[in-house]
Formats: C-alpha cells, sequence, structure tokens
C-alpha cells in the first residue's frame, strides 16, 4: 500500500534517499551528546509514557499536562486515538491521496476508510463535510498534506468544524507544520479556541530531525488526552529519544531556523525548476515537493536510480521528491530536464 521506491542502485552503490521526507541534516551536536549520555543508562526503563517531555511540551504550548501526550512518533498517537475513539464497523475519514499510513492503520482497527478525493491538490472540506454520517468517528486532516504539500488555513478548518459532530473527533496532523507559514501549526488556535473535538498530532521526526527516534506528541483537550492515555502502552519512549527531545526543545526553533531556511530555500528552487519544465506542482509548504506526473512516474523514478537518487513514486499518479542536499536535488532536476522539459503534462 506505500508507494514504490525505485530499487535499482548505480554502478557507485546504494541509492541516495529522497523518498522518506527525512531532513538531510543530523541533529545538533548537543543533542547527540544527549543521546549518548542518555545510553549509558540502556539498562534501565524510561518513564512511562515520556511524563519529562509532556511537561515541557506543556509549557510551550501554554495548555495543562493534562492536555499532551508523548509516544513514540506521531503514527502510533494516531493508532492510539483510533483505538480510544472508534470501533469496529466506524467510519474513519480523511483526503485521497494522503499519508500512506491512513489506511494501513484504518483497516487494523475493523474500522471503515472513507477516502475524499482531493481538489486542485488540496484536501476537499467541502466534499469532506457533506460526506460525514452518524458513523464517522474521526476525520483525520493531513496539514501540509502528504504528498501534495498543500496546506489549510486555521479560518478554512474552524469554517469546516462547524459542520462536524461534536462527537466526531477532528485529527490535524501537523508532522511538516515548522516547514510552513505557520511553523507553530493550526492545532493550538483552534484547541484554545474551544474546539474540544480538535486533536494536533505533532512529531520530532521533521524539523528536529529526530526521524530515526521515533517520538511524537499529541495535543488536545484533556477529555480527548485521557481517552488516548488510556489505550497507550508504556515505555514507548526511550531514553534517548526522550533526552534527545528535551534538548531539541530547549534548543527552541531559533536553532533550527537556518536549517528549516535551506531547506525552504531548495523547495522552492527545486519547485521552479520544475515548473519551468511544463510540470504543474502544487506549492509545497512542506520538506517535499509533488510531481504530478501521471504514466511517466515510474519512468522517471527509474530514471533518478539510474542516477543514484531514490525517490517515492506512486505509480500512475506522481512522485514525491524530499528535499535533500543540493547535489542531491540537482540530479533530480537533471534527469527532469532530460525526461520531462516541454512535458507540459503528456502522459
Amino acid at each position: 500500500m506505500y508507494g514504490t521506491q525505485a530499487l535499482a542502485t548505480n554502478a557507485g552503490g546504494a541509492l541516495r534517499k529522497l523518498s522518506s521526507n527525512e531532513s538531510p541534516y543530523p541533529p545538533s551536536h548537543q543533542v547527540v551528546a544527549a543521546i549518548a549520555e542518555a545510553a549509558r543508562n540502556g539498562n534501565r526503563y524510561p518513564t512511562l509514557f515520556g511524563e519529562e517531555v509532556a511537561a515541557r511540551l506543556a509549557d510551550d504550548h501554554g495548555v495543562g499536562a493534562d492536555a499532551v501526550t508523548v509516544g513514540g512518533g506521531s503514527l502510533m498517537l494516531l493508532q492510539q486515538i483510533l483505538q480510544a475513539l472508534a470501533s469496529p464497523g466506524d467510519e474513519i475519514m480523511f483526503g485521497w491521496r494522503s499519508y500512506e499510513a491512513y489506511p494501513i492503520l484504518v483497516q487494523t482497527s475493523r474500522c471503515v476508510p472513507a477516502k475524499v478525493p482531493l481538489k486542485s491538490y488540496r484536501l476537499d472540506l467541502g466534499a469532506m463535510s457533506d460526506r460525514i454520517s452518524s458513523r464517522t468517528r474521526v476525520v483525520v486532516l493531513c496539514n501540509p498534506n502528504n504528498p501534495t504539500g498543500t496546506v489549510l488555513t486555521s479560518d478554512m478548518v474552524e469554517q469546516f468544524l462547524g459542520t462536524v459532530p461534536s462527537d466526531c473527533a477532528v485529527v490535524l496532523d501537523e508532522a511538516y507544520c515548522e516547514f510552513g507559514q505557520s511553523p507553530n501549526g493550526i492545532g493550538d488556535r483552534l484547541i484554545r479556541g474551544g474546539w474540544e473535538n480538535v486533536l494536533s498530532l505533532r512529531t520530532f521526526s521533521k524539523a528536529f530531525r529526530l526521524a530515526g527516534l521515533r517520538i511524537g506528541y499529541c495535543v488536545s483537550s484533556s477529555e480527548m488526552i485521557s481517552a488516548v492515555r488510556r489505550v497507550a502502552l508504556p515505555f514507548t519512549v526511550s531514553r534517548v529519544a526522550a533526552a534527545a527531545a528535551l534538548v531539541c526543545l530547549q534548543e527552541g526553533l531559533d536553532s533550527k531556523s537556518a536549517v528549516i531556511r535551506g531547506i525552504v530555500a531548495e523547495r522552492e528552487r527545486l519547485a521552479a525548476s520544475f515548473v519551468e519544465m511544463g510540470v504543474d506542482v502544487p506549492p509545497s509548504q512542506a520538506n517535499f515537493v509533488w510531481l504530478p506526473l501521471g504514466g511517466r512516474s515510474e519512468e522517471f523514478a527509474l530514471a533518478c536510480a539510474d542516477a543514484g537518487v531514490g525517490v517515492r513514486c506512486f505509480d500512475g499518479e506522481g512522485v514525491r521528491l524530499t528535499i535533500g542536499l543540493a547535489p542531491d536535488n540537482d540530479t533530480v532536476v537533471r534527469v527532469g530536464e532530460q525526461l520531462l522539459d516541454g512535458w507540459a503534462g503528456e502522459g
């Protein structure tokens, strides 16, 4: 169900990955030092639920400690949300195409997926509103949307919330918000505005550069967080993940801003290059760009692999390019110039 990545390797060895939306930059020296120190106590269990990280996050978000919970990545927290709020046979709604894990989680929860097609590469809130029924227990909004990178504003989502029954939860998956025009996301504003059925999912994997450590968190009303905590497994946040997250939070966004600015600049350069080739690239506010190449998607992905770079291919639909280091970004541009220049949507 996950998009395919071209697996060929060039003569020089393994592919350089532009396929998993990881940061091309490692954690800071201070974070690495904290990881090493925490590993010294690797024989001891961590705290039950990452309470030390949750307390710091509550302060940062200006909410009570009962309004935040931490888990082994935001995907695990979404699994907890579905387990806590939905029963087998209930409907879980999300846009499509969106994050590939959503239908997998719905299936493993024995719920019914309600896929609502995108409109102009963006989540279609009007169509989602029209489709909500008494069976709909959870609506998931990926914002920015993966893989298209498009965003919804807080005003758009608030208008949508006015059409959602109070017993239906709305999950804002804000994994990439730090790379957009609302670097703090829109969930906090909506939750503070009294929308108690909104849950905001955030992660340390992307902007904080901790994808390999698996730690994320959820902010919501105390009632929602209590429900999510009741189905949490203990010890899913490791000592090293918690130590790294605490240093990231201490460093704050300013220490990451140079990295984020660099990724955003490369994103705009990469998008502009493919627009010049005639590709209809939607404006992204994430750390990736979407190339809607249709029937030529696999051809492009295989050509990138032959050039030594792995990309995420959704055969027949498009290719998602994670923003990497400049030389790797240059490689996919050269492949595009060879295959797609003047393409103008053919294929």
